[in-house]
């Protein structure tokens, strides 16, 4: 039985990829995220992200009269890092929402645990908030890995909203099996590829080593004919210097974190897969929070999750275009529509075999990857400042329980 379903699902791999093309822009007269080309038009297609981190907006009342709580928030990221200075604003707004009543404590570059140890610190009362990607505990997720299939999404802001919509029926369980609740989760802008190799056609590619992580990164480059690297981040700069890779995945505003513009002569506007970011949030000081400061910290993170997908991921991702790569020489490089097609077609397989395997082990990846489309397309033909109006409006319930 499971061989029969396997191969049905393999069979339509042309279909697969088709419905797989992130939606195009909407027609509607909507500035939506995938028609931004330029950071201007990001800039004022995001106004309303703006407004609310600058503490611009109205701000929830609050009844809680008692004392100040303390929220202690760990990152393995330095003050100064671009998206670590949207997240001190988006903390500072959290105090204001909370009229005072939370008050944070930050503890930059690892000097509360090690990077790798989120989930632990925020089970063990270490930390309140702080990273917990989904990468450090791989083999703990099966459906949350639906997220990072290849050529699904388009922008960060709508990939955003398609993860918090689909997040209480498909991914809570086994998020909250690791002894946390999910603080925020949010998906990155597609990965494209800087180096020293251009990626415009399939030969291209052909044994071309590319730096990525995790499975589903690995297994869509190998299906391209490209070879993966497990290289860590902190060391692509020298592994790209030495020729130890050819290209380097990551999202267009990390690469200038690492300066890979200075060892590269190419940046491939390839669009491969997206990753999604959670952050968690100690239980026990969530459930001990009086109700109308749990109603601002929900309400808080799903607000913060698109600030920093539109601020930082899509701002950056035009600004640093003319900015960096081109101000430092480099070719910019974008495949056809025709050759993008052959590669959805190429990378179909690992989708199938995703929803096969799960679907195997009695998980539901077909209704999953149905919702995740329905969603995706639904929110693509939005625009920025609808999406994130309509979080303030109705924020996604279920995301924790209270």
């Amino acid at each position: 039985m499971q061989n029969s379903f396997k191969t049905a699902l393999l069979a339509g791999s042309a279909a697969m990829a088709l419905t797989l093309a992130a939606a195009p822009a909407s027609a509607d007269g909507h500035n939506v995220g995938s028609a931004i080309t330029n950071y201007d038009d990001a800039v004022a297609a995001s106004s309303l992200a703006e407004q609310w981190i600058k503490g611009e907006l109205h701000n929830p009342e609050v009844t809680y009269d008692g004392p100040v709580i303390s929220f202690r928030y760990a990152t393995y990221l330095p003050a100064v890092a671009g998206v670590e200075k949207l997240n001190t604003q988006a903390l500072e707004q959290l105090e204001r929402e909370s009229n005072g009543k939370i008050k944070v404590q930050s503890f930059h570059s690892q000097s509360l645990h090690p990077q790798r140890e989120g989930f632990t610190a925020a089970r063990d009362g270490i930390a309140d908030f702080t990273a917990c990607f989904m990468i450090y505990e791989p083999t703990s997720f099966n459906m949350l890995h639906g997220m990072t299939l290849p050529f699904i999404f388009d922008d960060s802001s709508a990939a955003t909203m398609t993860d918090v919509a689909l997040y209480p029926e498909y991914f809570k369980d086994e998020y909250e099996n690791l002894g946390v609740y999910l603080g925020r989760g949010m998906v990155t802008p597609p990965y494209n590829v800087i180096g020293n190799d251009k990626y415009e056609t399939l030969a291209d590619l052909k044994g071309s080593k590319i730096r990525a992580g995790g499975r589903m990164q690995s297994e869509s480059l190998k299906a391209l004919g490209a070879v993966a690297i497990n290289v860590p981040s902190s060391e692509a700069y020298t592994s790209l210097q030495r020729g130890l890779v050819d290209g380097v995945a990551m999202n267009d505003p990390i690469f200038p974190i690492f300066k890979l513009q200075e060892v590269s002569k190419y940046h491939n506007d390839v669009s491969l897969f997206s990753v999604n970011l959670e952050y968690c949030v100690n239980p026990e000081f969530f459930d001990g929070l009086p109700d109308d400061l749990k109603n601002v910290y929900y309400n808080w993170s799903q607000k913060t999750n698109m600030a920093i997908a539109q601020l930082f991921y899509e701002r950056e991702s035009r600004r640093v275009r003319d900015a960096v790569f081109k101000k430092a020489g480099l070719e910019m490089i974008k495949p056809s529509a025709g050759e993008r097609a052959k590669w959805q077609e190429l990378v179909a397989p690992v989708t199938e075999e995703w929803v096969a395997s799960n679907e195997a082990a009695g998980r539901p990846a077909k209704a999953m990857l149905a919702d995740l489309m329905a969603n995706r397309d639904k929110f693509a033909k939005m625009s920025w400042n609808d999406q994130f109006q309509m979080v303030i409006d109705s924020p996604v319930k279920g995301v924790i329980d209270y």
